[in-house]
């Protein structure tokens, strides 16, 4: 499959914010993740001790893009164009005092392996905001099937390759408005191709 640096919406905190911001691609996207501007923020995150008190917090505090494509509001009657690509969210894939990406850990296997994969190749990838699990972003041929149908085999897909639970892969971005937060990863992963 040709890859091509496709376009998104992005979006302002907090996560309740429906109106689109811009249009970026994954080079912005990159930029932003490995530049310095979510470090303090996504620092205070991972310092909080409870899960609830941490999607609080990260609801209110982080910008966020859609990888479904663009568009005029955020939900899925408003999509002006389709990306083309899929952004799994794996999450769960730690304890948050097991985070160590210089020494590795399961977010860091996986990482590995998700960039070896043989049937998807990676365009984007990097670690969530709570620095235990990742954002996989991958192409996909929307003239074979649509957007929800391509998600649900590229879940399976992983679930069944990796040995990954329901929980560890999210249902919950499974359509086209779906958002993904944005944070700080100096070590995400950009396709050279791009």
């Amino acid at each position: 499959m040709e890859i091509k640096c496709n376009q998104f919406t992005f979006v302002r905190r907090p996560i309740w914010n429906h109106e689109p911001d811009r249009v970026i691609t994954l080079h912005d996207i990159y930029k932003y993740e490995t530049s310095t501007y979510a470090l303090t923020t996504q620092t205070t995150l991972r310092g909080m001790a409870g899960e609830k008190e941490q999607r609080t917090f990260k609801e209110r505090n982080f910008d966020w893009v859609v990888p479904g494509g663009t568009f005029s509001y955020i939900d899925d009657n408003h999509q002006l164009t389709q990306s083309g690509d899929l952004c799994l969210d794996f999450d769960y894939m730690c304890l948050p005092s097991e985070i160590d990406e210089e020494k590795g850990d399961p977010v860091s296997e996986l990482k590995g392996k998700l960039l070896e994969d043989p049937y998807f190749e990676t365009l984007l990838l990097f670690r969530s905001v709570r620095g235990c699990g990742l954002k996989w972003w991958v192409p996909v041929d929307l003239t074979k099937c649509d957007f929800r149908t391509w998600f649900q085999a590229v879940r399976n897909y992983a679930m069944a390759t990796y040995h990954l639970t329901e929980k560890q892969v999210d249902a919950k971005v499974g359509h086209p408005s779906a958002g993904c937060f944005l944070g700080h990863d100096s070590h995400c992963y950009i396709n050279p191709k791009l």
